[in-house]
């Protein structure tokens, strides 16, 4: 839809799984095989949410907190989600970032036009996602968590 749309963009896709075959399949049915890499897998993962101008997680089953959401968020990358399980969690819309409905393509490409052209507002929401991430997911938040667990089951043991 982009590339019809006379966008010019590079898609990377990365990660193995056993769906590579017929993601090459579908790319190469979409006339994308210039514009799209698959890496594989990567460890340098930091360095490749940095190089990117937007992240997408198009999921349409259930998904719990995408990691791969927040460490986006962590790194300064504006994301775009669907609306599955928990991304709008972390994915608020027009203040960390973009959702749209799940399975509608239309939207997607939408929303990813937008974050590739209105970069100043997808900066915006990218830095409001970072603070999210280190006020809601950092490890003294979490911490403060466990501790507030493990006193309600130490002070509900001396009650």
């Amino acid at each position: 839809l982009l590339k019809a749309r006379g966008i010019k963009a590079r898609y990377v896709i990365v990660g193995e799984g056993p769906m590579r075959e017929s993601i090459l399949q579908k790319i190469s049915e979409c006339d994308l095989n210039v514009e799209t890499s698959l890496t594989g897998y990567r460890e340098d993962i930091p360095e490749v949410l940095r190089a990117l101008d937007v992240l997408t997680i198009p999921s349409t089953g259930h998904e719990g907190i995408p990691q791969i959401g927040l460490q986006a968020l962590a790194c300064g990358t504006s994301v775009v989600g669907s609306d599955a399980g928990g991304i709008p969690e972390i994915i608020q819309p027009g203040e960390t970032g973009r959702i749209v409905k799940t399975s509608d393509a239309g939207q997607l490409a939408d929303a990813i036009e937008t974050s590739l052209m209105d970069k100043e507002e997808s900066l915006r929401m990218a830095a409001n996602g970072r603070q999210l991430v280190e006020y809601s997911h950092g490890v003294g938040h979490m911490l403060n968590r466990l501790e507030h667990i493990y006193a309600g089951y130490v002070g509900g043991a001396s009650q």
